[in-house]
C-alpha cells in the first residue's frame, strides 16, 4: 500500500480489511508521507498526517478497543527524500532534524 493511506476517508476500516484478506504470516506493507514531510501539508488530498504512534493502533499497543484486530512484529523503516540525502547526507539522525 503505498502512498494511499493518508488520503482514505476510513484509514482503519481499510486496514482492517487488509487484515482480513492477509493469510495467517503474510506481510502488510505500507508507505507513507511522514507527518512532518512538507509534502504531508501541502498535498490537498491528504486526510490524515501519520507517525510511528498511529501503527500503534494497528497492533493494538494503542486503545486495543478502537479494532477487532492486530497485527504483530511491526517493523517501521524510513525511506528518506533524495532531495534531504543530497542536501543532509545519508546520516539518518541528522535527516530527522533537518529533513
Amino acid at each position: 500500500m503505498n502512498d494511499i493511506l493518508e488520503h482514505l476517508d476510513d484509514m482503519m476500516a481499510v486496514v482492517g480489511e487488509c487484515y482480513i484478506l492477509l493469510k495467517l504470516g503474510g506481510q502488510l506493507k505500507i508507505r507513507i508521507t511522514y507527518w512532518n514531510h512538507k509534502n504531508a501539508y501541502s498535498d490537498p488530498t491528504h486526510k490524515h498526517f501519520i507517525t510511528e504512534g498511529t501503527f500503534k493502533f494497528f497492533t493494538g499497543e494503542r486503545r486495543p478497543y478502537f479494532t477487532d484486530f492486530a497485527f504483530s512484529n511491526l517493523n517501521i523503516d524510513y525511506i528518506f527524500d533524495r532531495n534531504a540525502i543530497k542536501k543532509f547526507g545519508n546520516n539518518p539522525k541528522k535527516l530527522f532534524k533537518k529533513a
